[in-house]
């Protein structure tokens, strides 16, 4: 059994028995190479319950993020694309590629796509 709460007596909650407690909320985090997903506590408000994504896209509570803090996860995890595929267009500069897309260019496009992410970003108001 998942151990994510604990009841008055000292025994453990499942998952299950927390999820039926109702979810408040869930939210992602970018931490430097993977997002992480989570939901609130129904009972603890300071507490998250680490969840996969898959768990995570079937609940139909709130995303809690603010739409700012949305783009930003988009942003970090779209310059760690970038930033891996700056370090292998690097190892690969003079090598031909043969997947389909030449490094440096899947590389443009992920740049691109990270500007993007920056106006959507500075356009919405606080």
């Amino acid at each position: 059994m998942l151990r994510t709460g604990v009841n008055i007596d000292g025994t453990s909650k499942s998952l299950y028995a927390v999820i039926s407690e109702g979810v408040p909320g869930k939210v992602a985090y970018f931490n430097g190479s993977k997002v992480e997903h989570y939901i609130e506590h129904p009972t603890e408000p300071d507490r998250v319950i680490p969840i996969s994504k898959q768990v995570w896209d079937k609940f139909d509570a709130p995303d809690i993020r603010t739409p700012r803090e949305r783009i930003e996860l988009d942003i970090s995890v779209e310059q760690h694309r970038v930033d891996q595929l700056e370090r292998q267009a690097k190892s690969l500069s003079s090598v031909s590629y043969d997947r389909g897309l030449q490094p440096h260019d899947e590389l443009r496009e992920a740049t691109a796509r990270v500007n993007e992410l920056r106006e959507q970003r500075d356009s919405l108001s606080d």
